[in-house]
């Protein structure tokens, strides 16, 4: 079983502006007397005793997101119970963002509680800024010789991120749930530009890998939000279920 939880918040910010706001969320995470393992899961790197370890190979069960121009977050099981724990500290109303308090006030809550299934039917599915390569590199799309082949080659990679994000969150007989999957339309490609930290420096840098906008039929039932590919935290590879065409 799957549980998630989705905060919209008041904090208006642009894509180039949700690494700063992650680390600034997560900082306030590290201050509010929650656990060492609570605060883990929030940034998806191991904390102990205020002391910052490796990140977690994992899938990030705290992920943060923009709707509409407004900071998002979204979690997922051992996620969600630690955002649930500050919110019952009201530690959101601590935020700092660039040394200015700006006391967080939730405008829009989701929870879900799902169970993954096989659809009587398939599902259509948009799928935003998809980063199948963590360097951004497509030379493996281009070097098909057809479009017939550049489609398949990126099903079998949305099929391999869902089936990878899934065994992540420890889904029991995922071999019972392979799922059947046909891209519907490329909508559009686009470089994603993104801050993250430099593994050897850790200063933050700016990448700009090739994302994918894309439409896809899939015979699973999906919870809303749940993302794959590279740079989930940072918001890349969310899917949302829409109305069949």
């Amino acid at each position: 079983m799957l549980q998630t939880l989705t905060l919209t918040l008041d904090l208006r910010i642009r894509p180039n502006q949700i690494y700063d706001f992650r680390g600034a969320f997560i900082s306030l995470a590290a201050g509010s007397g929650i656990t060492d393992e609570d605060v883990s899961w929030i940034a998806n790197e191991k904390y102990e005793k205020g002391i910052w370890g490796q990140s977690l190979s994992q899938y990030p069960r705290v992920q943060y997101r923009i709707r509409d121009g407004y900071a998002q977050i979204w979690s997922i099981n051992e996620g969600r119970k630690a955002i649930e724990k500050l919110i019952k500290r009201k530690s959101l109303v601590q935020f700092t963002i660039h040394d200015v308090s700006y006391p967080l006030q939730v405008t829009e809550t989701e929870k879900e509680t799902f169970t993954l299934r096989s659809g009587d039917k398939m599902e259509d599915y948009l799928l935003f800024h998809y980063v199948p390569h963590e360097d951004g590199n497509d030379k493996e799309y281009h070097t098909q010789e057809t479009m017939v082949d550049k489609i398949r080659l990126l099903e079998r990679l949305i099929t391999n991120g869902i089936l990878k994000s899934l065994s992540s969150l420890e889904i029991p007989q995922l071999v019972d749930y392979k799922p059947s999957l046909s891209i519907i339309d490329i909508i559009s490609k686009d470089k994603a530009v993104y801050k993250t930290k430099d593994k050897n420096t850790r200063k933050p840098i700016v990448k700009r890998p090739l994302s994918y906008f894309i439409k896809f039929k899939c015979s699973l039932i999906l919870p809303e939000g749940f993302a794959i590919g590279h740079h989930k935290s940072l918001g890349y590879g969310a899917i949302f279920r829409v109305e069949n065409s």
